[in-house]
């Protein structure tokens, strides 16, 4: 059976609770192929909104990788089974299978996004104005939090 469609994929640029970026995919059987577009998605007391912003190349690649990187690491991981009775290529693929794995984790720690990304994405939604405060909660123990507020300091 074969599904086509468009799905989000490479949540990314995420501040819990308030926003986070995904992209748009058309894909096969959940396999994401063609980027169409990224959004912004807001989170308002459990109400989503979906703000167009311009294409994430952050988000698209994080899209692939999490994605592919799973499947070659499963594909991989089968090989070495296959491949028991030789030592030597059993290793070299539980080496590549572990390391897709491992750059799908690093992934995850690569969300959060910089002051003026965050910034940004704050202004894209026109309706619902997000006080930089607000933002600057988020970065308390970071030190970039100097960069937010030289950005807000000339509004």
């Amino acid at each position: 059976m074969l599904i086509v469609g468009s799905r989000y994929y490479g949540k990314t640029d995420e501040l819990k609770g308030l926003f986070y970026v995904g992209t748009q995919f058309l894909h096969i059987n959940y396999l994401p192929l063609i980027p169409t577009s990224s959004y912004c998605i807001w989170n308002f007391d459990g109400v989503m909104i979906e703000s167009s912003i311009p294409i994430s190349g952050k988000s698209v690649l994080i899209g692939y990788l999490r994605t592919w990187l799973n499947l070659i690491g499963a594909f991989l991981t089968l090989c070495c089974l296959a491949f028991s009775e030789v030592p030597s290529v059993c290793w070299g693929l539980g080496i590549l299978s572990a390391s897709c794995y491992f750059t799908v984790i690093l992934t995850y720690m690569v969300k959060k996004p910089s002051p003026a990304r965050a910034l940004f994405l704050a202004s894209c939604i026109k309706s619902i104005q997000i006080p930089p405060e607000r933002l600057a909660e988020y970065y308390l123990d970071d030190p970039r939090i100097e960069e937010l507020l030289k950005t807000t300091e000339g509004k």
